[in-house]
């Protein structure tokens, strides 16, 4: 009987431990995708396997042009720490990251060993090397899950928590959009087939959207999750995603001009009553329109998604560029506050970096996806001069970048 029931949870623990290294290779995979599709070189270390408070040692070899990176990644639900070492003198010190995640990038080439350790049991942590010569996107960018900070257990969650009434999140909805300063809020009330998904075109103004996709909660027994996604009609090209385990799916995206757009959503309920609410915001008036809808919209999405000036004149300055590196230093009236926003014009780009150096400070923006666009808002002081570098990760195209002054001389 023992002996049965030690055999039982033994196959429980190699179940369990198989579904998180599967998650674990799952991320480790696309990050590795993502770095690589950027230009990176991404060398992948052999898995280890660590008990908790048992720091594991490792010899780096040489690097080569740029900067290396290392990511250590293991369970969400583990910490992890990383130190550095140039021989027996370690460089600053250890790094503990969040959800089970820890990086550090070393430009200088000064690490020759690396020590590992975690905590919260034994675990296996998976490690890469990438080697770049721009900035790297985040491990937040590319993995969003890794944002939220360590998780609890399967074992110890409580169920879901109580769904309040349609009616009542898409009041909330509605209220957060009107504080978010949207000029236009619209509900367009649809119904889930037998599966609990449907696809629907919605003809949409240009401007910035926020599409909240609410099931009814009534007619389903099941736990509501609704996923969804919206897609140009016209171009194919997917404009926002929403696969968070959440019972409302939101959708935030820009559109250059008039169009349709397809919105396609899963896990609302059999037969359920949907209401998908759009709000939507103007597009600035001071970003000028000669480059395209792509561009249009690209720049209005980088404003929209974090605070941002206003712009409503056109930009004083405007430059065009390829993929790769670019440098461009600008010359400022010392005093004045500006803006640059930056966005793909033609082709598509896996990553972008947008940095503005001045007065000893670096100011930056990326993003990584479907919508790879930055905008940085700085103030000269007594500077004259600013260092702009745009970085663009392409097989091709180009991107063009605008340049507004939005601020008076300070007293």
């Amino acid at each position: 009987m023992n002996v049965a029931l030690l055999i039982c949870l033994g196959l429980l623990l190699v179940a369990s431990d198989a579904a998180g290294a599967t998650t674990l290779q799952r991320e480790v995979d696309t990050l590795t995708t993502v770095y690589r599709r950027g230009g990176a070189t991404v060398k992948r270390h052999p898995t280890l396997f660590l008990e908790a408070d048992e720091p594991r040692s490792l010899a780096l070899g040489e690097g080569g042009k740029g900067c290396r990176t290392f990511i250590a990644l293991t369970a969400r639900a583990r910490t992890v720490s990383l130190h550095a070492h140039r021989g027996p003198r370690p460089l600053g010190s250890a790094r503990t990251g969040k959800a089970g995640a820890v990086t550090f990038e070393d430009c200088a080439h000064l690490a020759d060993g690396l020590q590992l350790s975690i905590g919260g049991g034994r675990a296996a942590v998976e490690l890469l090397e990438v080697q770049h010569l721009g900035g790297l996107t985040d491990i937040e960018v590319v993995l969003p899950e890794r944002a939220v900070g360590p998780v609890a257990t399967e074992g110890d969650t409580a169920g879901p928590m109580p769904l309040a009434p349609a009616k009542a999140r898409l009041a909330r909805a509605r209220e957060a959009a009107t504080y978010d300063g949207a000029k236009l809020i619209m509900p367009i009330t649809t119904q889930a087939d037998p599966e609990g998904e449907r696809g629907v075109l919605l003809k949409l103004r240009e401007g910035c959207h926020r599409l909240v996709v609410i099931s009814d909660e009534k007619t389903t027994r099941d736990p509501v999750d609704v996923d969804a996604e919206v897609v140009d009609a016209e171009t194919g090209n997917r404009l926002q995603r929403d696969a968070s385990h959440a019972p409302d799916a939101r959708l935030d995206f820009c559109l250059g001009q008039t169009g349709r757009v397809q919105l396609r959503y899963v896990g609302a309920g059999a037969m359920a009553k949907v209401v998908v609410l759009d709000a939507m915001w103007p597009i600035p008036t001071g970003i000028p329109r000669r480059w395209g809808p792509q561009t249009t919209a690209g720049m209005a999405w980088a404003m929209h998604r974090r605070p941002s000036p206003t712009v409503t004149a056109a930009p004083e300055k405007q430059f065009i560029g390829g993929p790769g590196t670019t440098k461009l230093p600008l010359r400022m009236e010392p005093g004045v506050c500006y803006l640059a926003s930056f966005a793909v014009a033609r082709g598509d780009a896996s990553a972008g970096r947008l940095a503005v150096t001045v007065g000893g400070r670096t100011h930056h923006d990326e993003a990584a996806g479907d919508q790879v666009v930055g905008a940085v808002s700085f103030c000269a002081d007594e500077a004259e001069v600013a260092q702009l570098q745009l970085d663009l990760r392409a097989r091709q195209g180009w991107w063009v970048l605008g340049l507004w002054r939005y601020g008076g001389v300070r007293p």
